[in-house]
């Protein structure tokens, strides 16, 4: 049959007749056939013999999850046939991307895509190699041949160690590397992909990575045709008396699965999942993982040459899983297992050994005789395991894991779902993590090292991070509603001030010249902040206020002089009857003290440090104050540009009713800080003066000048002044019914 001739549309089963000519030539290229699986760790004849070929489609489908979600789809093939003969102009147009979430068949595509090279059924006249992305993936495709007569097939971007931490530069490079061959067809799970910019020309189905523009497709899950064509596959009438009823039974396992059963990959487990009794928990993804892996277990206890466990079994697979992912490896040598049981003492691994890896077993060994698992998600399941589930029997072991373990989608997703803290939680490393837009609804993680994870969007409504490392972190628009993330260095003042830790980091100081409301005294540039230092969670307020003068005597500037200046309805006026008692409104002794003046705040910084035995407290810079009030943001506000949010964590002239309001009302940011946009402007250190655009490192502003700096808007201001770049001076006895401030403490 002529390659060319292969038509990829509806009403031709390919698949069929692929799976005809394979089982024609097993024998005859069996050695062919045992390198695709090498390259891709996977069994291809029982890919190719239950394949069922999934559709595509231009947009994430785990954006809308709902079935009925109107979208177009078409079958994969025939998209990678339209690509492979099409010659496009642009740059990045001979590259595709493929994209999905764990388990829904990336890497059996290419796997069919490779066997029908194999059979000469398609693009006879092209030469074909496929590699699984790693260390020595770019040396090897520059040694190929005949480069511009190749296909090249490259699985796993998500799995390369050369891509961790540094996807989008890993991506780039590839792309650079393959631009002399035919075609390029790039796999990776979707939530390690690097963020990419709009197609200049806003095609559907198109990525822009630095200066490739590639055409992109998402599989798309399994729909209930897909399910049963796949069970009909699995149970062919012709081979069961009782079809009917496997395919049944088999249906009520799929049942419980939810959306899970839409992953090519657990279903191709689905005889382990009927064999057992039940899925335990709530039918979640851990869970349905969980029972495959126990009907593996028993399956292998239940075979007479086995001669292993279950109990025994399991414990040996978690620490295989473990190590490897700490190595950052898929396959372990024979050599190096041999080591790894000599060297383990309180868990005994030896029992992976003792496999029988007949059938569809969860390790296998590939022609080099190297131990890998049949999926990565496994593997990350296993290690999962070991985070989640607590030493409660008496054939569970608590290892003494002292490396770091490197976290991924998965893994972070089992976390999420179980609502459980992890074990071993200081040894999590997520420093290689993008979690963008990521659903961490609930995530519990206490005391995790976070410092310098992209959190942008993100929803943790009811994460708990208390105590959690949150340098350099960006939360930009992430949803924070009922999150705890007080730092653990925390401690409460005598007063009933509470100061939270903020750690050092770099950060962007200022605006962008495009930011609404920006003002011509915000120039950018880059602060890098050496030290950590506690900062105050509120403003200073009336009682704390109150505790200071009834102790000392002291009068404000304001008592002492010509009063202070407040809001008539119309105009700021001075008034020599106002001061931080009688502001002009009413107010309680929660509220923040006002009409008091930089001067005055001094007064109370120097009592404090005495009241203490100190000599820590202080005014913020102005550096420091920015750098907690964005709190890993670099947008106008800590939750994002939407001026219609503000209101959920500032008092401003929109819903102040024009006057204060008592401190830690509305939402704090991520930092747990309240009020830094809105209820009163806060005094900082410095002298107010130009920002220079170059970076600097631990500013202190000019040193001399004839105004002070304040931050962060008040009750009285329009959004615009609450933003987190806003800057205002005033001289160092000016008092207003709108300045307050809170302090810090050096570490």
């Amino acid at each position: 049959m002529a390659a060319e001739l292969i038509p990829f549309k509806v009403g031709f089963d390919w698949i069929k007749t692929l799976w005809g000519s394979l089982s024609k030539i097993r024998e005859k290229r069996k050695k062919e056939i045992l390198e695709i699986g090498d390259a891709v760790m996977c069994n291809p004849l029982e890919i190719a013999e239950y394949y069922v070929e999934p559709e595509c489609q231009d947009t994430n489908p785990a954006d809308h999850q709902d079935e009925d979600y109107p979208v177009t789809k078409s079958p994969i093939m025939k998209r990678i046939d339209q690509f492979i003969h099409f010659m496009p102009s642009q740059l990045g147009g001979n590259q595709m991307i493929v994209l999905s979430d764990a388990g829904m068949g990336k890497t059996a595509l290419l796997t069919m895509i490779k066997l029908l090279h194999l059979t000469a059924f398609w693009l006879k006249d092209k030469d074909c190699v496929l590699k699984k992305l790693g260390k020595t993936t770019l040396d090897e495709i520059a040694k190929i041949e005949n480069k511009r007569n190749t296909i090249l097939l490259l699985d796993s971007l998500d799995e390369d160690t050369e891509a961790f931490g540094k996807v989008q530069e890993r991506l780039i490079s590839i792309l650079d590397a393959v631009q002399q061959f035919h075609k390029t067809i790039i796999t990776c799970r979707t939530q390690f992909f690097p963020k990419t910019e709009n197609d200049p020309f806003n095609r559907p189905g198109m990525v822009k990575i630095s200066k490739f523009v590639c055409p992109a497709k998402y599989l798309s899950f399994f729909g209930f045709e897909k399910v049963e064509e796949y069970l009909m596959k699995r149970f062919p009438a012709k081979l069961l008396i009782f079809t009917d009823s496997k395919v049944e039974a088999a249906q009520r396992v799929i049942a419980k699965m939810g959306m899970l059963r839409c992953r090519p990959m657990l279903l191709s487990y689905i005889e382990d999942l009927m064999a057992m009794p039940e899925i335990k928990g709530d039918n979640s993804e851990y869970h349905v993982y969980d029972a495959l892996v126990r009907s593996w277990l028993i399956r292998q206890e239940g075979k007479p040459d086995t001669k292993v466990s279950a109990d025994d079994l399991l414990p040996a697979c978690i620490i295989l899983a473990t190590v490897m992912q700490v190595r950052e490896q898929r396959s372990i040598s024979e050599q190096k297992l041999d080591t790894l049981i000599e060297k383990i003492k309180d868990v005994d691994v030896s029992p992976v050994t003792k496999i029988d890896m007949k059938g569809k077993s969860l390790i296998n060994r590939n022609s080099d005789g190297d131990y890998c698992f049949s999926h990565f998600s496994i593997q990350e399941f296993l290690v999962a395991k070991l985070l989640l589930e607590k030493p409660d029997g008496k054939h569970w072991f608590t290892p003494r894991l002292k490396h770091k373990v490197r976290m991924t989608d998965f893994i972070v997703r089992m976390i999420v779902v179980s609502g459980k803290v992890p074990n071993f939680i200081e040894l999590l490393d997520f420093k290689k993590m993008d979690l963008v837009n990521a659903d961490l609804k609930g995530i519990q993680l206490p005391g995790a090292d976070l410092s310098g994870i992209d959190l942008s969007g993100a929803d943790l409504r009811n994460a708990n991070l208390r105590g959690a490392n949150l340098s350099n972190a960006k939360f930009d628009g992430a949803k924070l509603e009922s999150s705890q993330y007080e730092p653990v260095f925390s401690f409460r003042e005598k007063l009933g001030m509470i100061f939270v830790y903020i750690p050092p980091g770099e950060f962007m100081m200022g605006s962008p010249e495009n930011e609404p409301g920006r003002y011509g005294n915000e120039t950018l540039h880059k602060v890098n902040l050496s030290k950590g230092f506690y900062m105050q969670t509120t403003t200073i307020t009336v009682a704390h206020w109150k505790a200071f003068v009834s102790e000392t005597g002291y009068k404000s500037e304001a008592e002492t002089g010509d009063g202070a200046y407040a809001w008539t309805g119309t105009e700021w006026k001075k008034d020599k009857d106002k001061n931080w008692k009688n502001p002009g409104f009413e107010q309680t002794e929660q509220c923040p003290v006002t009409c008091v003046s930089w001067n005055d705040a001094q007064e109370f910084v120097k009592w404090l440090n005495l009241k203490e035995g100190s000599d820590k407290y202080r005014l913020p810079t102005e550096a420091e104050w920015e750098y907690a009030a964005r709190a890993g943001s670099t947008t106008a506000y800590c939750f994002g540009n939407e001026e219609s949010r503000l209101k959920e964590c500032a008092w401003y002239d929109k819903n102040s009713d024009n006057k204060t309001h008592p401190v830690g009302q509305l939402k704090p940011n991520i930092y747990g800080l309240y009020d830094m946009h809105g209820n009163v402007w806060e005094f900082c250190q410095d002298w107010y003066g130009k920002y220079t655009a170059d970076a600097v490192t631990d500013p202190i502003g000019t040193g001399s000048g004839s105004s002070r700096v304040l931050r962060g808007g008040s009750w009285c201001d329009y959004a615009r002044g609450c933003r987190a770049a806003g800057r205002y001076e005033i001289t160092p006895d000016y008092r207003d019914s709108s300045s307050g401030f809170r302090l810090v403490r050096d570490v």
